[in-house]
């Protein structure tokens, strides 16, 4: 009974379980999911002295929006116009056409994972012939397994003829700047004339830092005054003629980038408006204070009429702008002058010399 019992409900439920799946609808067969890389939308291209290059900056995901699976690798390709009839012009490579015309010149990894991924590549015009052509580049994206993205939007450089670097660059360290001075480009990269110079764009860096523009528009003149700039700290600079007047700029070649290295040698102005008072204690000093912002302290010097020399009364500059001098004799007078002393040791010029005496 027992068995029995069994045999028919195993068979009941393995019935039921067929009934469920099987009588479904079925739909089209879907094609599987495949995961490609995003293509690299952001890249530029431009041309500094007789190099061009590109620069991109991307987010690695695939067209899902899911993270990629690193390395990755960014292939560069080329494909070129002008020198070769062959070769379709650049207003009419369409993209589709590319990749029958370009070739790879070069593949870069990136292994280590980032949310956001930026780069440079340099391409070097290494012959007359080569500013005779136009050149078409584009960027595609592979993940770790070879899948590729689409290819970047198309960027076209057509080479120009730019002037040399400007010449040698001089630096001057004066109290509220630091003078830049150079001089104009002798000639072009080629030796037929090329794109005239617009102006000129400045660039410093700290020791351990990177090159940032000092200059939002290029400079009309050879001339260029630092007024961001801390003493005590080492700066380096370059120059870049430009030959256009508006973003994105193309520039020639750095100059020779020279150090700085910018010590504070300069006295700070003497203090002001020194009052004398005398009276019974002695003789009372006040005075206004130096202007400059790095004044340590001030040094005063006295002299009684009877002397010739004027002798130090404070060896340790005070920071007081005040002082009385107790040690007077009655029935002399006594001239006082004041210097003011900056936190890097340098001493102003003497003040105004005061006259007064003891009170009785």
């Amino acid at each position: 009974m027992d068995k029995r019992f069994f045999q028919v409900f195993f068979s009941f439920l393995f019935l039921l379980v067929f009934f469920i799946t099987g009588c479904g609808k079925k739909g089209p067969l879907q094609a599987p999911l495949i995961r490609l890389p995003q293509e690299i939308k952001q890249v530029t291209g431009f041309q500094r002295g007789a190099a061009l290059y590109l620069e991109w900056e991307f987010k690695p995901v695939y067209t899902d929006g899911t993270p990629m699976d690193f390395p990755l690798t960014i292939e560069i390709w080329l494909a070129k116009s002008g020198g070769d009839e062959s070769q379709s012009p650049a207003s009419e490579l369409k993209p589709a056409d590319f990749e029958k015309k370009a070739e790879i010149k070069s593949h870069i990894m990136v292994e280590k994972s980032a949310e956001l991924i930026k780069g440079q590549w340099k391409f070097d015009l290494s012959s007359p012939e080569s500013f005779q052509q136009k050149y078409i580049f584009s960027l595609r994206l592979l993940d770790k397994r070879q899948k590729k993205s689409l290819f970047s939007p198309l960027v076209t450089i057509t080479p120009q003829n730019l002037p040399q670097p400007p010449g040698p660059l001089r630096a001057e360290v004066k109290e509220e700047a630091i003078v830049l001075k150079w001089t104009a480009p002798d000639g072009f990269l080629l030796k037929t004339d090329g794109s005239p110079v617009k102006g000129y764009h400045v660039y410093r860096r700290e020791t351990e830092g990177q090159w940032s523009r000092l200059t939002k528009s290029p400079l009309a003149g050879l001339v260029y005054e630092d007024k961001n700039f801390e003493f005590g700290r080492t700066y380096f600079y370059k120059v870049r003629a430009v030959v256009n007047e508006k973003e994105p700029f193309i520039e020639t070649d750095d100059s020779k980038e020279i150090k700085v290295e910018v010590r504070d040698i300069f006295p700070p102005s003497p203090p002001s408006g020194i009052v004398a008072i005398g009276s019974q204690q002695g003789i009372a000093l006040s005075w206004e204070s130096s202007p400059a912002k790095d004044v340590a302290g001030y040094k005063i010097w006295r002299r009684r009429e009877d002397e010739t020399d004027f002798r130090l009364l404070t060896p340790q500059p005070i920071s007081e702008l005040s002082f009385t001098d107790t040690q007077v004799v009655a029935g002399y007078f006594y001239e006082y002058y004041l210097t003011a002393v900056d936190q890097e040791g340098n001493e102003s010029k003497k003040s105004a010399i005061v006259r007064e005496k003891k009170g009785e």
